[in-house]
């Protein structure tokens, strides 16, 4: 398994969190300013607690531990709060909400 593999979160680690999947072809600066904008029109106030980007195989926070709960930065998200997933381009980036 690759540190790629072990942070990428599956269907299943995803299940239970409001999912808005966008299909765009963006980079990273440009994906995270979407998700912000689709964030802000579902929540008010947003926080962004954590995000994974496959192709620099890295997510915020960074923990270096997973386990049966997942990858470490997707299990800090949920602990945090997070009810809301963008994912674009298939999870080629997710970026994760919390707000009312």
């Amino acid at each position: 398994m690759t540190t790629s593999d072990s942070i990428r979160p599956s269907e299943a680690e995803l299940a239970g969190l409001e999912r808005i999947q966008i299909y765009a072809g963006l980079d990273f600066i440009q994906a995270q300013q979407l998700a912000w904008d689709e964030a802000e029109s579902k929540r008010q106030q947003p926080v962004m607690t954590a995000w994974f980007d496959r192709d620099a195989r890295t997510c915020f926070p960074n923990p270096v531990c997973t386990g049966d709960d997942g990858p470490g930065w997707l299990f800090y998200a949920r602990a945090a709060g997070a009810d809301l997933a963008v994912c674009v381009d298939d999870d080629r980036y997710v970026f994760l909400f919390k707000g009312e």
